[in-house]
């Protein structure tokens, strides 16, 4: 049986690597992208399904809010599940939710977002 996979997409790269580490050893298979110009080229050439996207919050130069609205437009992965990981405030929160971001996780805090994904994805 294939493990489900998921992208992470940050360009904050030691907090990448600890998210990749916490997820690969909850049992997911973990792709990693360090910039939104990243993550569209590797979804545009994905042989295999992404189970989900989790996505930096403020990333340079496009942000998780767009590469959200990217993502969303796309027929193909309009109803790929989108999570985002991020200090940023309320009112970023909020704006993530409207453009189509399942859930807003806090970072530096890991534990919830894994323990979240393994209860959607490995139940």
């Amino acid at each position: 049986m294939e493990k489900e996979r998921l992208l992470i997409v940050d360009s904050d790269i030691a907090c990448q690597s600890l998210l990749a580490q916490a997820l690969q050893n909850s049992g997911f298979e973990v792709q990693l992208a360090d910039s939104g110009e990243n993550a569209l080229l590797i979804l545009s050439r994905m042989t295999r399904h992404f189970t989900a996207v989790i996505i930096g919050g403020k990333m340079s130069p496009m942000d998780g809010i767009e590469l959200t609205e990217k993502i969303k437009k796309n027929p193909s992965h309009v109803r790929l599940p989108v999570f985002m990981f991020t200090s940023e405030n309320e009112q970023f929160w909020l704006q993530a939710r409207t453009v189509g971001v399942s859930h807003v996780f806090i970072k530096p805090d890991m534990t919830l977002l894994t323990r979240v994904l393994v209860s959607l994805f490995k139940n």
